[in-house]
This record gives structure tokens, C-alpha cells and sequence, in this order.
């Protein structure tokens, strides 16, 4: 159970008699998580823009897959459960930060094993978040059923019929913003606590709503740069996310480990 403790934020107790407690924070402390992040970049420059590079890649045969079935407007949406997911795709990443200050190999075969090793504590997040990812496409079919009678718009007229719709646009973004804010809250840093502790994906997950419940300010700031950084990977046509996606993984790991420690 979470429970506040005077001094020292909420607690959690996980699998094997584990306890874990919510560090507060600085803005300080989160200004250097991007920093860490791009120096890890910056010392495994290869595996990072080759991890980052697979998920180019998928996205463009995702977005030419739509534009041969006809369904471009379903890129917008995609996009958006792709910042829902990226916790989940970053844990390569995490690996790679913990092997970088552990001083272990760096090999994608080492890599790629480690990950593995740890792949079935993520099983049950990994339904959770899919879940709100499938909710979230659900929501954005119905919402452009509502506003186009069942024909989303081409390609070509996709933004000028947004912009002549604000309606769609008002609360499109809105219901964006509550399942990012829902994935955010749950998954900030419930994914590499999973991946760094053999506990389950329901304390987990309280113990990043505590996290976000004892820094309210700087984990808002936080989420502000990680929309942005992400958003900037995304822009440049996808290539972007080869370089973005693993700063803010790394980051995110160094996030976890300021953030969360091991209670007494």
C-alpha cells in the first residue's frame, strides 16, 4: 500500500518484501535529466541511433501503409498513441543508461539479452497501456465519424478541414490530452522501476502516481520538455525520433532513478 510518511513522500511495498518511496525533487535535479540523457547519447552514439532508427523506419511503413490504403488522416492519431506507447518502446534505452554507469558491455547482442531477461516483468503493463492506446484510436474513429459522417478527409485537405472544424479540434486535443496525462501519470516512471525490480506492475504504477503526486510542479514541467522533445522528433518526418526517442529514454531513466528510491 502508498501510504504518506512525514518527510519522505508515499511508499510502496512490491514483490519480494521491496519497499520503494517517492524522492522529492528539484527543477534543478529535472533540468539535468535531458542533459544526462543526450551525454549517454553521446557515449553510445551507435546503439542509439540504430534502436532510434528501427523506430523511423516502422513509422514510415506505417504512414505509407495508410496512404496506400487511403486512410491518411489516421497518421494524426497514430502519432499521438505513439507518445502513449513510448515508454513501453524505450527499454533499450534504460538498458543501455544502466550498462553505461555500471561499466558492462555495450553490444547489441548484450543489449538485446538483458532486455529480454526483463521483458516478462513488463507483460502486464504492457496490456495496460495497449488498452489505452486501442481506447484511444477507438475514441479518435468515433470523433472523426462525428465530424466528417464517416469519411475522414484526404490527405491534402486534412488541415484546412480541421481548421474550418474547431469543434474537432477543441476536443480532439482535449481527449489527446487526458490519455497522454493518464499514460504520463502511470507509466513516468512505473516502466523502469518494472524494469529494474522484480515487482508487480500494480505497485508500480501507484508508485509513479506518487512520484507525480509529491512533485507536482516539477513533473508538470517535466511532461511540458518531453511533449516537446517528442513532438520535435516527430515533425521532422520521423527522422527526428532517432535521435529524440533516445535522449528521452535515457532520461527517463535517470528520471527513475532520482525519483524512486528503495524505502528502509
Amino acid at each position: 500500500m502508498l501510504n504518506p510518511q512525514s518527510g519522505n513522500g508515499p511508499s510502496g511495498s512490491g514483490a519480494g518484501g521491496l519497499s520503494f518511496r517517492a524522492r522529492p525533487v528539484t527543477v534543478e535535479q529535472s533540468a539535468a535529466w535531458l542533459e544526462e540523457g543526450w551525454l549517454d547519447f553521446k557515449r553510445a552514439p551507435g546503439l542509439s541511433l540504430g534502436y532510434g532508427g528501427i523506430f523511423t523506419f516502422v513509422g514510415w511503413l506505417l504512414i505509407f501503409g495508410l496512404k496506400w490504403m487511403g486512410m491518411e488522416s489516421m497518421i494524426l492519431p497514430l502519432a499521438g498513441g505513439f507518445l502513449l506507447l513510448a515508454p513501453l518502446l524505450a527499454v533499450c534505452f534504460y538498458e543501455i543508461s544502466r550498462r553505461l554507469a555500471a561499466g558492462e558491455v555495450l553490444a547489441w547482442r548484450s543489449i538485446s539479452a538483458g532486455v529480454l531477461v526483463r521483458a516478462g516483468r513488463l507483460a502486464d503493463i504492457t496490456v495496460v497501456f495497449l488498452m489505452i492506446f486501442l481506447v484511444w484510436m477507438l475514441v479518435a474513429i468515433l470523433l472523426f465519424n462525428l465530424f466528417f459522417g464517416g469519411t475522414p478527409p484526404p490527405a491534402g485537405a486534412f488541415i484546412s478541414h480541421i481548421l474550418a472544424t474547431p469543434w474537432f479540434l477543441a476536443i480532439g486535443t482535449t481527449v489527446g490530452a487526458f490519455f497522454a496525462a493518464l499514460t504520463y501519470l502511470l507509466g513516468v516512471v512505473s516502466i523502469p522501476l518494472l524494469y529494474d525490480r522484480p515487482v508487480d506492475a500494480v505497485t508500480a504504477m501507484r508508485v509513479s502516481i506518487a512520484v507525480v503526486s509529491e512533485n507536482r510542479r516539477v513533473m508538470g514541467g517535466w511532461a511540458v520538455i518531453v511533449a516537446i522533445t517528442a513532438g520535435l522528433g516527430l515533425s521532422l518526418f520521423l527522422v527526428g525520433i532517432a535521435v529524440t526517442l533516445p535522449i528521452l529514454g535515457y532520461a527517463t531513466w535517470h528520471a527513475y532513478e532520482d525519483l524512486v528510491e528503495l524505502a528502509p
